[in-house]
């Protein structure tokens, strides 16, 4: 499981909309079986450390993949704007264990359907990626 994940998970779960907004939660790396739409699971992708010149960690660098699952367009992007709007208000977070130093959103996948069917009603999702420090 991702640190820098974790601790995004950690600062989302105790936001003002959280349980209204993703009530299947957020969970690493796969939703448990029964999951309620919509709900979120993050990857760690990237985890490195940031060193000086004597090898000294001074902090660490990463980078997590969130991905939102809804069943419609709709919800998949109120979802996914709860979220940036969440992560972008707490870009400098000061957490501690881990203490993050920043994290910002790098990129974003638009809204893709799971069954290409056309129809409304498969499953939607879109990816986030998140990128930060830590130490």
């Amino acid at each position: 499981m991702s640190v820098f994940g974790k601790a995004i998970r950690t600062y989302l779960t105790g936001q003002t909309g959280y349980a209204a907004t993703i009530p299947g939660g957020i969970s690493p790396e796969i939703a448990p079986a029964g999951s309620t739409l919509p709900f979120i699971v993050y990857t760690g992708s990237e985890d490195t450390p940031v060193l000086r010149l004597d090898g000294t960690t001074v902090a660490r660098q990463a980078s997590v993949n969130l991905v939102v699952t809804a069943e419609t367009r709709s919800e998949c992007e109120s979802v996914t704007a709860w979220l940036r709007t969440k992560l972008e208000q707490g870009t400098w977070v000061g957490l501690t264990n881990p203490k993050i130093f920043f994290w910002r959103v790098i990129s974003q996948s638009d809204v893709s359907e799971v069954i290409l069917d056309g129809s409304d009603e498969s499953i939607r999702l879109v990816n986030l990626q998140v990128d930060g420090a830590y130490i």
